[in-house]
């Protein structure tokens, strides 16, 4: 009886479902029927129970308070506070029990209304009175407030938006004149966004010839000639005055940082190095440490006097074969183990007549609109698979990228150096590909998504999307306003394998930054994977937000029709008579084999679900995605569970505690989500090795049975 007072309502409720079918439901032959009977009797007093706590209970104040917690360490994720902290309580009761014991409401449309009206003669969140503004509407939060304005202010600055004049094009070429380096002035005078004026500014200069490689004697002396004549700030009337076909950027940076007469070439001082040190420390960005250094040296002379003075504060790298201690490095030691960090920081003279070392090969368009932007090797791959480590991060990232890099370094890479591929919707700042190549002597890859892969379709509606966006931010669901993560989730279901750094790879390890790993892992689970036939891996298998995904079963349902799929695996996510029972593989941990993405019938599965547009019309997300095509392509016998491997991410956790001594150090504030209710780890252990036949017919018929 003890079990049955822990068992959630949904637990109960589709226990008693299978309730006549109670061989499948103990899995025994062997069961007294009469035990049967008083404890599906048992179970369904239990099921009464909660559902009249449910009806009658009230909040009490420990519980406010609770809950309170809970949202601001987890976010709105109110299907889990009901699993794990309020069994008795559904997810719409603790939604709407919290937002009312905020006291915030939802904006309505004389609201709206107002705060527009409000705004009306402002242009930047800098002029608002947020004291008025909050004391207005003090029915709402303060974020509510804030965000409003924001996104009201965000689209007046984009106000016009179409086909450009003949009119707007001459006064951005006139712009663009006035203010070369000031998108945001031309932006405001021609009320439209930054990027707009950007893109089209390329589009009309798309056949000018640009320079591009070393400057010539030539260029330098007409340089510093035209610089004595207009001075030093108006570079645009230099390039006109000599003729240059390169850039204005192109030559203020030649200028500034190596042909200026200004500059000061003598040694670093220690006080210029503790002067370095003291404001990376404070601001962590290299452009505001330059901004503020008081010195007259070259620009790009300060990352490496930076890296000689003071490397291990700036790295954080521990010494493996120091014990873990932090290590200083030598001159010698950086000249070794960083062949190639010049390349990556724009640190070295890339223009200059001669490269200080021979070795290096400095690539001379250095744009990064190129897809790859790649650290020399330092040493040769050990592990023996064609193998890749893939990340989506972006340049904010960067602190939780390091912490996330060094822990999978120190279990895993260190001994098996396979490479890895970054990849960013947006170029990587110098910054980052330092921080991250200083760590890993493995080889890094640096990548720019396509656009065409992380965009909006044509076929999908921008009118319908933004509604559905603002009902799913309305109903507080988690990332349901977020367009950026359903191009995160689009771009990782359909369009990551087919990267040009990736496509040469048969199998990758998907890791996210901010993750973290708890054990040693002392055998290659590429190999692994090759050797036991192993298509797919996971860590960690919970349930999906219902909302999220309201059609996305039909939808697999209807695929599998339409294709006569015959499947051994699907029946552990769902059946005909429930539906999708919402279990996946966590996919921000993934190894899997990625010619499982590029088989023709997961491509057609993929064509299929976007085409129906609701990957952002709904919020369909890529960990849902592949793990019914696993279901549909796959048998369980192709699919590992990497129970070795203790992971977290978020506050769920994966870790076996091996002993004092064994190979894992699992976290103490956060449990195993494998006894959590809502893990699926139990129903994937229980199911049998060689499925149930689900074989499905065009003409809609279905036929499901066991597989001796």
């Amino acid at each position: 009886m003890s079990l049955i007072q822990h068992l959630h309502p949904k637990s109960l409720y589709k226990t008693l479902l299978v309730q006549r079918s109670w061989k499948l439901f103990f899995h025994t032959s062997s069961f007294q029927r009469g035990h049967y009977l008083s404890l599906v009797e048992a179970i369904e007093k239990r099921a009464a129970d909660i559902t009249s706590a449910q009806k009658r209970q009230t909040w009490t104040k420990e519980e406010t308070e609770t809950l309170k917690e809970l949202v601001k360490k987890h976010g709105p994720r109110w299907t889990m506070f009901s699993e794990c902290y309020f069994p008795s309580r559904r997810a719409d009761y603790i939604r709407k029990h919290y937002y009312t014991s905020q006291g915030f409401t939802r904006w309505t449309p004389e609201e709206k209304e107002t705060l527009a009206r409000h705004l009306q003669d402002i242009t930047d969140l800098g002029q608002i009175d947020w004291s008025t503004l909050e004391n207005k509407f003090t029915s709402k939060a303060r974020s509510q407030v804030r965000a409003r304005c924001k996104e009201l202010l965000s689209r007046k600055a984009s106000q016009r938006s179409g086909r450009w004049t003949v009119d707007e094009v001459n006064q951005l070429c006139e712009l663009v004149k006035n203010y070369p380096d000031d998108w945001h002035a031309v932006s405001q005078k021609l009320q439209r966004s930054v990027k707009q004026c950007k893109n089209k500014w390329s589009y009309e200069n798309r056949n000018a010839i640009i320079t591009t490689g070393k400057f010539s004697d030539e260029e330098d002396k007409a340089i510093l000639k035209a610089v004595e004549t207009f001075g030093a700030t108006d570079f645009y009337k230099i390039k006109q005055a000599t003729g240059s076909s390169r850039t204005v950027m192109q030559i203020r940076d030649r200028y500034e940082s190596f042909i200026n007469p200004a500059l000061d070439r003598s040694p670093w001082s220690e006080e210029e190095k503790q002067q370095l040190f003291d404001l990376y420390t404070k601001y962590r960005n290299v452009s505001a440490v330059k901004k503020r250094m008081d010195t007259k040296r070259q620009k790009n002379g300060i990352t490496p006097s930076f890296i000689n003075g003071k490397a291990a504060e700036l790295l954080n790298r521990e010494s493996i074969g120091n014990d873990g201690v932090q290590m200083h490095f030598s001159e010698e030691q950086l000249d070794n183990e960083h062949l190639g960090l010049e390349n990556l920081l724009d640190i070295e003279d890339t223009t200059a007549k001669s490269s200080p070392k021979k070795d290096l090969q400095v690539p001379e368009n250095r744009e990064e609109t190129k897809p790859i932007v790649e650290k020399l090797p330092n040493t040769k791959q050990i592990g023996r698979e064609n193998a890749v480590i893939v990340i989506l991060v972006r340049n904010r990232e960067i602190q939780q990228m390091r912490r996330t890099l060094r822990q999978f370094e120190d279990r895993f890479n260190r001994k098996y150096k396979y490479p890895y591929v970054f990849l960013n919707d947006e170029p990587f700042s110098n910054e980052f590909k330092f921080a991250i190549t200083s760590m890993t002597e493995a080889d890094v890859k640096f990548g720019l998504v396509p656009s065409e892969m992380w965009s909006i379709p044509k076929h999908v509606n921008g009118t319908v999307m933004q509604q559905q966006l603002d009902d799913y931010a309305a109903r507080h669901i988690l990332y349901g306003g977020s367009l950026s993560y359903r191009h995160m989730c689009r771009f990782n279901s359909g369009f990551f394998y087919r990267h040009p750094l990736v496509a040469d790879y048969d199998y990758y390890w998907r890791v996210e930054p901010g993750v973290e790993f708890y054990c040693d892992l002392d055998y290659d689970p590429f190999t692994f994977m090759r050797e036991n036939g192993k298509e797919y891996g996971f860590t960690i298998t919970l349930k999906e937000i219902p909302e999220t995904i309201p059609t996305l079963w039909d939808h697999t349902m209807k695929f599998a029709h339409e294709h006569d799929l015959n499947t051994t695996l699907l029946k552990f996510f769902g059946n005909p008579q429930e539906g999708y029972n919402l279990c996946h593989f966590w996919s921000n941990f993934e190894i899997a084999s990625l010619n499982l993405w590029r088989d023709e019938r997961y491509q057609a599965y993929f064509d299929y679900l976007d085409s129906t547009g609701n990957f952002f019309y709904e919020r369909w997300g890529d960990a849902i995605v592949h793990s019914l095509a696993a279901g549909l392509f796959l048998n369980k016998n192709q699919v590992h569970f990497f129970n070795d491997i203790g992971y977290k991410h978020d506050s769920f956790a994966h870790c076996v505690d091996d002993g004092l001594f064994g190979k894992c150090m699992c976290p103490y504030d956060t449990p195993n989500f494998d006894n959590d209710p809502g893990s699926c780890l139990d129903q994937w252990k229980s199911y049998p090795e060689k499925g149930y036949r689900w074989d499905f017919r065009s003409n809609g018929e279905q036929h499901i049975w066991p597989v001796n």
